[in-house]
């Protein structure tokens, strides 16, 4: 869980700071800005999951903040001074505050709500990609949830051009140009994959094979896809590749 912490009174944000470490020890705190534009390229650029914001800042409010960088993902929390009759407005959009002064068991309260919020989101969309591929009969309509460090992904397996393992993690590499870095092995996505045209050519190496374009010889030779990419293929795994092809 990643948090960034947008507040212009040092002490108060080593305060928040300390709060999410004592009771939120999963968390990783990707910064604390000050300033509006800190702020911008603070959330820009670490993308974290809950942002706790201060209204007012050094050189504006987190109001404008939130201009420069919506549309956005993350789970916003409030911090503000606002008298009661403030609130209302905060109310009326379902945004999460905190009222200063606050207690511990305010900002816990908060991010406890905002963990909520995500976990829920992240099996809506697990159950809607179920849900989907159940009603589905082609194949190129099949969907696979990727999650990564601080994000979640559904993508159509039928664009997924290849896969590259990186130890414990897996990156994908999509017909857009995109790629994902996934927190799962490989050996995990050999097994899902097969029956999708998904052929395992090397220890790290797993190609859709309707991306295949050719297989160069040499050692264990390697395969260029349409995208102009390169995989080696593993002398143990070159009959495997030959066989595949054989039977096209």
């Amino acid at each position: 869980m990643k948090v960034a912490i947008v507040e212009d009174e040092k002490k108060m944000a080593l305060r928040i700071e300390k709060i999410v470490k004592t009771n939120f020890p999963e968390a990783e705190i990707t910064g604390i800005a000050t300033h509006v534009e800190d702020a911008v390229s603070l959330l820009v650029s670490t993308k974290p999951q809950i942002v706790l914001m201060d209204i007012h800042l050094v050189n504006g409010t987190g109001f404008d903040v939130i201009e420069r960088v919506f549309p956005f993902d993350f789970k916003l929390v409030f911090i503000t001074a606002y008298e009661q009759f403030a609130i209302k407005a905060f109310k009326f959009s379902a945004l999460d505050y905190v009222l200063k002064p606050f207690d511990d068991v305010d900002i816990i309260q908060a991010i406890s709500r905002a963990k909520e919020q995500i976990l829920k989101e992240t099996l809506d969309i697990k159950m809607e990609t179920l849900l989907s591929n159940l009603h589905s009969d082609h194949k190129e309509s099949k969907k696979i949830v990727l999650k990564t460090n601080d994000s979640i992904y559904v993508a159509k397996t039928s664009d997924i051009i290849r896969l590259e393992s990186d130890g414990a993690y897996t990156r994908f590499f999509f017909a857009d140009g995109k790629n994902v870095f996934v927190s799962k092995n490989l050996k995990e996505f050999d097994d899902l994959l097969a029956e999708f045209g998904f052929i395992r050519i090397h220890q790290s190496h797993l190609i859709n094979m309707e991306f295949f374009a050719r297989y160069q010889k040499g050692d264990g030779g390697f395969v260029v896809m349409k995208d102009g990419s390169k995989s080696p293929v593993s002398t143990r795994k070159k009959d495997a590749l030959m066989e595949y092809l054989n039977c096209l």
